[in-house]
């Protein structure tokens, strides 16, 4: 017998970062069919961790990555017809692909899929019918991948906006620690442990004592040293580390911060979804607006590349932290 996913979105991102954005996208496709979807994507996004017990989601579905380079042929299309024998096998409603690859729909028309929206970028405005499509010819000048996918829905829905892209729970946590995220994907991305350090410690001077280090393994010498520098100087401080720790926890964490000040990464949109200002210092990548809570810190030539946060100075991001405290009493003991 097959399995039922009325609502299925294909979400693959380019990690994790650009699955958190679209949650907004995610609750509003479940708000308008008032039903519970269904999400495959990338296990490289984490989204069991975070997801999977939100109100508007039924299952996560990791699906395997393509692999680069001519002699990996077989096995991507292995992977692809993969994909369209699990459509095939469900009884699908509505697929939205929030993507601009052509596979995806490809893979949908195979599968014999009624219903399938996309952005329709290049080779899928071939695929779709007008009514299921943003760009309106294989010309259009291409969106950003979040606003493509946004536009979709509000065209497909006839809104003007989308659902908030909050996650939700049941607990009410207090919230007492100061993120300071190091996590990174290469050292010449990372804005450097004198400047953490001067962050931690003007905000210890400004009276806050609770810290949590948002990391990744990479960064473990990086969080002693902070940590060990910090305690040196200051007595009575408590931080909470993460390296060794799992997307989950941090996720669980997150629920006690108030505040994030750190680097443009994964974890600053996961900080995102759970309403916490943050301080965005940013590097290669420009600064991002969906979400009102975000106070980008950006290097003044605006020039990208992977050492272009070295560029920022602490006075930069001493600005920013000083403007967001302004802004509601946080507790400081």
């Amino acid at each position: 017998m097959k399995e039922k996913h009325r609502n299925v979105i294909i979400a693959p991102g380019k990690g994790m970062g650009n699955f958190i954005s679209m949650i907004g996208c995610f609750q509003t496709i479940a708000k308008k069919n008032n039903q519970k979807i269904t999400i495959l994507t990338k296990a490289s996004t984490s989204a069991k961790m975070y997801i999977i017990k939100q109100s508007f989601c039924n299952e996560v579905i990791y699906f395997e990555e393509n692999k680069r380079g001519i002699f990996n042929v077989f096995y991507n299309l292995k992977i692809f017809f993969k994909l369209v024998f699990f459509l095939k096998n469900h009884k699908i409603e509505n697929l939205y692909v929030l993507h601009p690859s052509k596979k995806y729909v490809l893979s949908a028309l195979f599968a014999r899929v009624k219903n399938i929206y996309a952005p329709g970028y290049r080779f899928q405005n071939c695929l779709l019918p007008n009514k299921n499509k943003y760009y309106k010819s294989f010309f259009s000048k291409a969106l950003d991948p979040l606003i493509e996918s946004q536009e979709l829905l509000k065209k497909i829905f006839d809104i003007s906006h989308l659902e908030k892209g909050l996650l939700t729970n049941t607990i009410n946590y207090q919230k007492k620690y100061i993120g300071i995220c190091i996590s990174c994907s290469g050292y010449e991305r990372q804005w450097g442990v004198e400047n953490y350090f001067k962050v931690i410690s003007y905000l210890i001077l400004k009276g806050y004592k609770k810290f949590i280090i948002l990391s990744g393994k990479d960064q473990e010498k990086l969080e002693d040293k902070i940590i060990s520098n910090i305690k040196k100087k200051f007595n009575h401080i408590e931080i909470v580390k993460t390296s060794k720790k799992k997307i989950n926890f941090i996720n669980e964490k997150l629920n006690e911060v108030f505040l994030y000040v750190g680097n443009d990464t994964g974890i600053m949109h996961l900080s995102l979804a759970h309403g916490i200002r943050s301080i965005v210092i940013h590097g290669d990548c420009p600064p991002q607006h969906y979400s009102s809570m975000i106070y980008a810190v950006d290097n003044k030539n605006k020039i990208r590349s992977k050492t272009a946060i070295k560029k920022i100075n602490f006075a930069q991001v001493k600005i920013a932290i000083d403007k967001v405290l302004k802004l509601e009493r946080w507790p400081s003991g």
